[in-house]
């Protein structure tokens, strides 16, 4: 488990599990999506950084969390949304609390407001999980690292991204993570 007792707010909200985090710790849902699209398309990385395929995440409040990743293939950018914690009925294996009727449209408005264009649009309402596509280009230096990832590791090349000699870890901490504004108390 990650100790997180002497980090910032914005560290703590990144790197904590979410059970670690009580509810008003988390981002509210519009500065975890302003904080993820600014890391996507702003954020200039080092050039020794290695961001995993599946990007980041970021916990916010109302049982959420939002992936944040940058499509190399695509050169696009790709936001999930996901229910955190699930709770399924043990008799009809039903969700019992999926995303919300209009709460991708919701997402999609707040994502437009700061100058996104949703392009495509999978799962959502109703179910755990709803995926938007952006047609917006996700900065170089993030493009470079997460391709670095794909590449794997130089000095065993026969592993690839599955090497376990610490090439990873140590790329992955050079990567500067989204930037959270503390809510106010």
């Amino acid at each position: 488990m990650h100790d997180i007792s002497g980090e910032s707010w914005s560290a703590r909200a990144l790197h904590a599990s979410a059970a670690e985090l009580d509810e008003k710790d988390k981002p509210v849902r519009a500065e975890a999506l302003r904080a993820g699209l600014e890391w996507l398309t702003e954020v200039q990385q080092p050039d020794d950084a290695i961001c995993h395929h599946l990007g980041t995440v970021i916990h916010a409040q109302g049982n959420r969390w939002f992936g944040f990743q940058a499509a190399t293939m695509t050169r696009s950018i790709q936001i999930d949304v996901n229910v955190r914690k699930k709770r399924i009925d043990v008799v009809t294996g039903v969700l019992e609390n999926p995303l919300r009727e209009g709460e991708m449209d919701e997402v999609i408005d707040e994502l437009e407001a700061l100058g996104a264009n949703v392009f495509d649009q999978w799962n959502g309402d109703g179910t755990e999980t709803g995926t938007l596509r952006l047609d917006m280009t996700p900065h170089p230096s993030l493009l470079a690292a997460v391709e670095r990832y794909m590449v794997g590791c130089k000095t065993h090349p026969s592993r690839g991204s599955l090497c376990h000699c610490g090439w990873f870890g140590q790329g992955a901490t050079r990567l500067v993570l989204p930037r959270l504004v503390a809510p106010a108390r």
